[in-house]
This record gives C-alpha cells, structure tokens and sequence, in this order.
C-alpha cells in the first residue's frame, strides 16, 4: 500500500473555523451593536422610550446592512421598503421622513437614492451636519409602483 504524506491545513479542523468566525464575528458586532450604549442616555434626553429607540437602531442597522447592499439596488426593494417604513411612521403620527447623504468614495452609487424615491433636498438640522438633507413628506410623497409584496405578520 502507498502512502502519501500530506500536510493538513490546521484551518481544514472545523473547530477552528468555527473559533475564527466568531472572533470576526465580535470584531464586527461591536459595529453593529454598539449602539445599544446610546439607548438610555437617549431616552433620558429626549424621553422616546427605549423600545422606540430600540426598534430605531434596528431598522437603522438593516437597512445598513442588507437593503443598502449593491446586490438589491436597483431591483425595487427600495420604494417597497420606503413603503412600509413610511406606513409605519404614520401609524405612529409622523408627517414626514428625514434621510441623510454623507458623500464617501465607495458612497457614489447612492448619490441620488433620495431623490429617486421622491425625497427633496431640506435643510440641515445642525450647522454642524456633515451631508445633504432629504425630506419625504408621507402623506403627499409619491407612490411607487412595485412587483414586491410585503405581507405584515402581526
């Protein structure tokens, strides 16, 4: 019988892949999931209630990390979402949406995403704002037209 010697990878062990996902895992959460140090210093100045600013931080975070993603532009996720997002702010009382554009050199894709969905440029609500200012007014603000179908589950 032959045998061949061969060299394992110690990165072929399961264990140690398992080991190395979840540090990178832990480098990235804290990214992603630092911002629940923000919530009660939040809540005590402007008195939202942590769970609003809970569900806030979340949204903010999905729609950063999959409705933003390049593989969905473009294929009508976005006037679906604006849809349920502006449905949801009016349920709760608000009159119109504030969208923020910090231009970045990776960023140029989405230069005119607020525009595109119906958004209008407004005015910065600090002197010290870095980007450009969008506002959706939800009750008068276009409707898209949209093969997907959002199913609420309540």
């Amino acid at each position: 019988m032959n045998e061949v010697a061969t060299a394992k990878s110690p990165f072929a062990n399961p264990w140690v892949q398992l080991i190395i996902g979840v540090i990178c895992m832990a480098c990235v959460a804290n990214l992603q999931y630092g911002w629940t140090l923000f919530v009660n210093p939040i809540d005590a100045k402007y008195h939202w209630g942590r769970a609003s600013i809970q569900v806030a931080f979340t949204l903010f975070v999905l729609i950063e990390t999959w409705l933003m993603s390049c593989r969905v532009l473009g294929r009508q996720v976005e006037p679906a979402a604006l849809e349920v997002l502006a449905a949801e702010a009016h349920r709760q009382g608000a009159k119109s949406l504030i969208g923020e554009y910090r231009p970045t050199p990776r960023n140029g894709l989405v230069a005119d995403h607020y525009s595109k969905l119906g958004f209008t440029p407004c005015p910065s609500p600090s002197d010290t704002a870095e980007g450009s200012f969008w506002r959706y007014d939800i009750e008068t603000g276009p409707r898209s037209t949209h093969f997907i179908q959002v199913e609420s589950r309540t």
